[in-house]
């Protein structure tokens, strides 16, 4: 099976004597790419925060707020999946999950936009939160 592979010389090959390079790719310094990584991890953490108080504070039983937490969260990361790939284009919040790949490119998502979702998402969470706390009085 092994003997069935094309062979190709590569002596001249262009490829091989210039670096690859893309015309579309920025390249970035590794610690740019960690502290873009860490501030959207961030961002994702506000979001998880926000949406698990919201939880909790509609259902004051510990175990049932997090259930429903839990349980939302995946029915929506499941839901939302096939956006992740493919040509479709990932405006949900609860798949933003992987910082490093939002940093890359490769979750059908750009910075800027994983940026405005996070925060605006985090920002309703939180005003609707609010003011479920002022109508309990909690």
């Amino acid at each position: 099976m092994l003997s069935k592979i094309p062979y190709r010389k590569m002596d001249n090959h262009p490829q091989i004597m210039t670096p690859l390079y893309q015309r579309n790719v920025d390249l970035i310094a590794f610690d740019k790419f960690l502290l873009l990584s860490f501030f959207y991890m961030i961002l994702f953490i506000m979001f998880l925060v926000a949406f698990v108080q919201l939880c909790s504070a509609i259902f004051n039983n510990a175990y049932l707020s997090l259930f429903v937490s839990t349980a939302l969260y995946g029915g929506f990361y499941f839901m939302f999946k096939p956006f992740l790939h493919g040509k479709n284009y990932n405006l949900c919040s609860f798949t933003m999950n992987n910082s490093a790949i939002i940093v890359a490119g490769t979750h059908n998502v750009t910075m800027l936009t994983a940026f405005l979702v996070l925060t605006s998402s985090t920002v309703i969470l939180q005003l609707i939160g609010i003011k479920y706390f002022k109508k309990k009085s909690i």
